[in-house]
C-alpha cells in the first residue's frame, strides 16, 4: 500500500517553510523515522457505499437510522446517488513506534509523528483511490469535523462499518480516532467527472496556515 513517504509532506507538517529544506541532521533524522514507520505500520482499510437522500436538514442513509448533519456534507453530497463510508489506518504499532520514540527523545517523536502523518494521508490517498476503482466515480473525502459536519458522528460511523472488529479502530471520549493515526471520511458517488480541489483549499484552517502563506 506505501512503500515511501513524501519528504516534503513530512517537512511541511514539521512547520517547514516551502523550498527551505531542513538541516542534514534533521535530514538524516526524517530518513531514519520514516524506514520505522513503514516498518511499524500495518495499513488496512474498510468502507461501505449506501444509498443517500438529501432532505432538508440531513442527508439519510439508507438501510439505517444514520444521518449526516451540517449544510457542509450535505452540499458535498449534493446531486450524488449514494455515498461511501470509509475509514483507514496505520494501526496501533505507528502509536507504539511514536510513544517509545518519546522515552528517548522528543526530537526524534516529533519527526515520528510527522512521518506518520504522511503515511497516513497516503494510505487514505491509496484507499479512496481503490474505492474509486471499485465503486466508480467519487468525489473528494470529507471527513467528520469538516465545517459544520460534526465530530461525533465518528461513533456512527465506525459502528456502520464494524471497524472496531474490522480495524480495531474505535473513538474516545473526545470522539478521537484510536490509533491515532487513523481517518474517516464520506465520499459521494456521482456520475460525473470530479477533480478535487488541492487539500489546503478545502482545510478549515488555510487563513491561518503559516504555510500556505509562504506559498504551499
Amino acid at each position: 500500500m506505501i512503500d515511501a513517504l513524501d519528504k516534503s509532506e513530512i517537512c511541511r507538517y514539521l512547520g517547514y517553510k516551502k523550498g527551505v529544506p531542513p538541516d542534514p541532521r534533521t535530514d538524516a533524522l526524517i530518513d531514519a523515522c520514516s524506514r520505522a514507520i513503514l516498518a511499524d505500520s500495518a495499513p488496512k482499510y474498510i468502507y461501505k457505499e449506501l444509498p443517500i437522500a438529501i432532505e432538508e436538514d440531513c442527508v439519510r442513509l439508507a438501510g439505517s437510522e444514520a444521518a449526516l448533519r451540517g449544510a457542509a456534507i450535505r452540499g458535498h453530497l449534493k446531486g450524488c446517488r449514494s455515498c461511501v463510508l470509509m475509514a483507514v489506518t496505520l494501526g496501533i504499532g505507528a502509536d507504539r513506534s511514536i510513544k517509545q520514540s518519546q522515552l528517548r527523545s522528543m526530537a526524534e517523536a516529533v519527526v515520528k509523528d510527522a512521518c506518520a502523518t504522511a503515511a497516513i494521508e497516503a494510505a487514505a490517498d491509496w484507499a479512496e483511490a481503490e474505492i474509486n476503482r471499485a465503486v466508480g466515480p467519487c468525489n473528494f473525502r470529507f471527513s467528520p469535523g469538516y465545517g459544520d459536519f460534526p465530530l461525533s458522528f465518528q461513533q456512527e460511523l465506525l459502528g456502520l462499518l464494524d471497524a472496531e472488529k474490522q480495524l480495531g479502530l474505535h473513538v474516545n471520549a473526545a470522539n478521537l480516532l484510536i490509533p491515532t493515526k487513523s481517518v474517516t471520511a464520506v465520499l459521494g458517488v456521482t456520475n460525473e467527472k470530479i477533480t478535487a480541489p488541492p487539500k489546503c483549499a478545502r482545510c478549515e484552517n488555510r487563513e491561518r496556515c503559516a504555510y500556505c502563506k509562504h506559498g504551499s
